[in-house]
């Protein structure tokens, strides 16, 4: 067995490196490891389908306890705020945001700046300090790329229901 699985990785080494094979429709981590497996298969498509097919469940898992997290809803505020032509947002701002989506759904939550941050941080938008105001986010074209990044991994993209980001390029 060792010895034809050799015979394979030498003889399909090419097509491995020059696939272009991406699966589509999972969650972020999920697609990643859709994509590493299926590549490594060649002539294959029903077992990389198949492979899709078995990281489904666990997909759909992930995006629905994303979507019924305090971290999505500290995303989409700053997805939402990013949306306003704004160079830089405060976190007590983005927290504001998020307690106004937050009640609009009926729930009794409210977010500290500090909570904010703390959410911030875990979604992997790392604030800094934005001088007396407080900290917050640079919105240079790299962070805007970065939240909206995140906001398609947390499934917020599109669903903050800002008129401004109809025309965002980054939305599309």
């Amino acid at each position: 067995m060792q010895n034809e699985l050799f015979r394979y990785r030498l003889t399909n080494l090419p097509e491995v490196v020059k696939s272009d094979f991406c699966a589509s429709g999972l969650s972020a981590e999920a697609n990643t490891i859709a994509t590493a497996l299926g590549k490594s298969i060649v002539d294959a498509p029903e077992i990389r389908g198949e492979i899709v097919s078995l990281l489904e469940p666990h997909s759909e898992q992930q995006m629905a306890e994303r979507r019924n997290s305090l971290v999505m809803f500290a995303v989409g505020a700053a997805l939402s705020l990013c949306h306003q032509g704004k160079t830089q947002i405060l976190v007590r701002d983005v927290a504001s945001e998020a307690n106004g989506m937050l009640k609009s759904r009926g729930e009794r939550v409210q977010l500290s700046a500090e909570k904010m941050g703390h959410l911030l941080k875990k979604a992997g938008l790392r604030t800094r300090r934005l001088g007396s105001a407080g900290n917050g986010l640079v919105l240079d074209h790299a962070t805007q790329v970065r939240i909206h990044q995140i906001a398609a991994a947390y499934g917020c993209v599109g669903s903050t229901g800002d008129k401004e980001n109809l025309h965002c390029p980054l939305c599309a």
